[in-house]
């Protein structure tokens, strides 16, 4: 039986182990990776800013601060909040973003210092994968819990059931799978099915407004999934 949901113990042993592997030259290797993966984004981030309502937006886990940089291209007036529970990801942002962001070390699970509606704009890209079922279902009713009326969220994540296997197959290049495999050959990654996470999702009180599936090839032929959806 899973951990429950935003169980702080569960995110403390999912901090160690990403801090332990995500070393400064491993972030500047998935940095230069972000480069190649930043454009099958940019379709869903112009949906999600075309009529997005004044207000701040927050990426729940922004990594190296990539797709950030692309909604500040798109919307340079947005306040934008970036938080990564990775300090050396942390670190990355605030060489690339740190100009016109706000980044800090958080936890995406638990938005401390964020009041109920107070963003505009919620985005968590592939994270989810790292949590278990129980605080993958809280984290959508986190992040709709600081939405404000007819904000919206952007999430991407790993379609399927099951967990992900970075030991078996094709070897792919540690920092762009995330080098699990090397930070712990015992760590369980998952999979999310469609039909899973829009229950979760209306269990949030949001409103798909956006999805689409993706075959990624060079992740030896993982389904993607990417949904925009609003808060009524």
């Amino acid at each position: 039986e899973g951990k429950k949901g935003n169980d702080s113990s569960n995110t403390e042993d999912i901090a160690v182990g990403l801090t332990s592997f995500y070393t400064e030259d491993v972030v500047k290797e998935y940095s230069g990776m972000m480069v190649n993966e930043v454009p099958k984004y940019v379709d869903d981030v112009a949906f999600l800013l075309d009529g997005l309502v004044d207000g701040q937006l927050v990426d729940t886990s922004c990594g190296t601060g990539h797709i950030l940089e692309m909604i500040h291209t798109k919307d340079p007036e947005r306040t934008l909040v970036g938080i990564d529970i990775v300090p050396a990801m942390v670190q990355e942002s605030l060489k690339r973003i740190g100009s016109f962001a706000s980044v800090q070390v958080g936890d995406m699970t638990q938005l401390k210092g964020f009041e109920n509606a107070s963003c505009s704009g919620v985005v968590s890209n592939f994270a989810l994968h790292h949590v278990d079922q129980a605080t993958a279902s809280s984290c959508f009713k986190e992040w709709a819990r600081v939405l404000c009326k007819k904000g919206r969220l952007f999430v991407s994540l790993w379609e399927g059931t099951g967990d992900i296997d970075m030991n078996g197959g094709e070897e792919e290049d540690d920092a762009a799978d995330g080098g699990h495999d090397t930070m712990n050959p015992n760590v369980q990654l998952h999979k999310w099915p469609v039909d899973l996470v829009k229950e979760w999702i209306s269990a949030a009180g949001l409103t798909i407004l956006h999805d689409r599936q993706f075959l990624e090839k060079e992740f030896g032929d993982m389904n993607s999934f990417y949904v925009i959806c609003e808060k009524q």
